[in-house]
């Protein structure tokens, strides 16, 4: 039998527990606002010190702090690297 993308792409899924999947779909949201709401974005940026009151307002279920290199450039050189343990979403 052929293992195919599909397969490969659905064990993505199959191999989380419910929780996981509830996060993943919060930061899922997080990086859709991120991309496309120009608000959001001013938002966070207004409230680099509280972006916590950001999301809740926008009902994500995630802590910004916890994925900081995606969305604070200056953190961006830390993705992929040993440092980058403080933020486990990555």
């Amino acid at each position: 039998m052929t293992y195919t993308a599909t397969e490969h792409y659905r064990q993505i899924f199959d191999r989380r527990t419910p929780e996981q999947l509830c996060t993943l779909s919060h930061v899922k949201r997080f990086m859709e606002r991120l991309a496309g709401d120009l608000e959001f974005r001013r938002a966070l940026s207004e409230n680099v010190d509280s972006p916590r009151a950001v999301t809740e307002r926008y009902r994500i279920g995630v802590d910004p702090m916890k994925m900081l290199p995606l969305w604070r450039g200056g953190y961006l050189k830390h993705r992929f690297k040993p440092e980058s343990e403080p933020w486990p979403w990555l």
